[in-house]
């Protein structure tokens, strides 16, 4: 049997080593997701002290806005696409850094904090678009499909609405389907992007080219690490949502400040305990594809890097 850290696994072995690695490199993880967590919540605290002016403001009409009411829609405005901004950035670094941790861990060599923050400081910009460009192809898929599919249905459902109307659900499930298959294809481009040190578009075509039978394991995992930050979520807002669910049978108001605080902050630190999981979840996943598909386990033992060309042999020596 094979010892290597990086060989191929099956799905309950990923999991369990992704679980392991976690409870095992606990500070590690959760303090890298600690920093846009603890982002966040700061702007979820600022978000509660204006929600009085904010429901005036969405209750009211412009003109009935005062001065002061307009500067703060500006103010809060402004202030809100730069925290935007500054958590994007944060949070793709987050996810960066935390490939690179579970790697170095993975290979039994965990590498601090800052190591792992300063290792992605170069995939910065492709760790911020790189979503952004999965979203634009799989939006564009689907608008395509979408309208070939509103086409056939609609010609169907004019010709026998009998048989057009199942046909136009089975349309909409092929729909949703395409989004998965699309989405899934991309499953390891963040992966590819941190460890083989390429470029977004290159990571891309490389994570759909691996996941090439691979998608139902993809989602697997996503499935169990989203519930599983769902769960712990819910926990941990409980109570903010259960005194939102009181005032609105009761015909009260909001929940008091200090009760929208504490929520904020609970999902603060949901976010900072499961945010690793699903990355470290699709790194793995990376890692066993890669022993599958390539057998490259020594590669990724001694560089984590891509496998290249074969190099040249030197030239003789001259007497």
């Amino acid at each position: 049997m094979d010892s290597s850290p990086f060989r191929t696994m099956t799905v309950g072995e990923i999991l369990d080593r992704a679980f392991s690695l976690y409870a095992g490199n606990f500070r590690l993880f959760v303090g890298i997701m600690a920093i846009p967590a603890a982002l966040a919540a700061a702007g979820g605290i600022v978000t509660q002290f204006f929600q009085e002016p904010l429901r005036q403001i969405e209750e009211g009409t412009p003109e009935t806005w005062s001065g002061e009411l307009f500067g703060l829609v500006l103010i809060f405005g402004l202030g809100g696409l730069v925290f935007i901004l500054a958590y994007w950035i944060i949070y793709s670094l987050a996810l960066g850094a935390t490939t690179n941790a579970l790697m170095s861990a993975h290979g039994g060599s965990p590498i601090g904090f800052s190591t792992a923050y300063g290792s992605v400081k170069d995939r910065l910009i492709g760790l911020m678009f790189l979503p952004v460009l999965v979203f634009i192809v799989a939006v564009g898929a689907l608008i395509i499909a979408g309208l070939a599919a509103a086409l056939v249905g609609g010609l169907a459902w004019r010709t026998s609405p009998i048989l057009g109307g199942p046909l136009i659900f089975a349309l909409v499930v092929g729909l949703i389907v395409l989004a998965m298959w699309i989405t899934l294809g991309y499953s390891v481009a963040y992966p590819a992007l941190v460890v083989e040190k390429i470029g977004i578009l290159d990571s891309m075509r490389r994570s759909f080219q691996l996941m090439k039978g691979h998608r139902l394991r993809a989602f697997v995992i996503n499935l169990v690490m989203l519930v599983i930050t769902f769960v712990a979520v819910l926990l941990l807002q409980s109570p903010l949502l259960v005194a939102t669910m009181a005032g609105s049978l009761h015909g009260g108001g909001p929940p008091p400040l200090w009760l929208g605080i504490l929520g904020t902050l609970g999902g603060s630190f949901a976010g900072a305990l499961t945010g690793p999981l699903q990355m470290m979840g699709l790194t793995l996943l990376y890692i066993d594809v890669r022993a599958r598909t390539e057998s490259a386990a020594p590669t990724l033992a001694a560089g984590l890097t891509a496998p290249g060309p074969p190099t040249a042999p030197p030239p003789p020596l001259q007497p």
